[in-house]
């Protein structure tokens, strides 16, 4: 192979790179996006689930409608319990008691093995949360 076949060997993969990297960096700015906005991931109705997306389309798998219930009525302790207002409490607990107490107090509700940040917390567990925060240290991390 003659010099300038490897030169133009060499400037089609480059151009493949080029290519693959600015579809790289076009699902990073999404990515980004997203996180900027809410700090919440998409919603999964917006998500191909794996199993779906791997299936043959011959052997797609059948979702059935999941059962409707009745949505619980909104207390007004729920409603406080944002993710705003548990960081909010996380970040004044850490303030009062240092990053031991507050790691501690996090991982009471987050699943064993995550890493201990507001994101791990579950929102349904953001009230309880917020409470433990009032307690003092030995409490909270108990």
């Amino acid at each position: 192979m003659s010099l300038e076949q490897q030169i133009e060997n060499l400037a089609g993969r480059v151009g493949g790179v080029e290519k693959q990297q600015e579809k790289t960096n076009n699902l990073l700015s999404e990515i980004l996006a997203v996180l900027q906005r809410d700090g919440l991931p998409p919603a999964t109705d917006n998500v191909v689930q794996l199993d779906e997306a791997a299936a043959p389309d011959d052997e797609a798998p059948t979702k059935e409608p999941e059962p409707e219930d009745e949505a619980p009525e909104d207390t007004p302790e729920d409603e406080a319990a944002t993710l705003e207002a548990t960081r909010d409490a996380l970040m004044a607990f850490n303030s009062d008691h240092g990053r031991p107490a507050t790691i501690a107090l996090i991982e009471r509700f987050i699943d064993v093995g995550a890493k201990p940040i507001l994101g791990s917390i579950p929102e349904g567990k953001y009230a309880e949360v917020i409470a433990a925060c009032a307690e003092e240290p030995e409490k909270a991390a108990a």
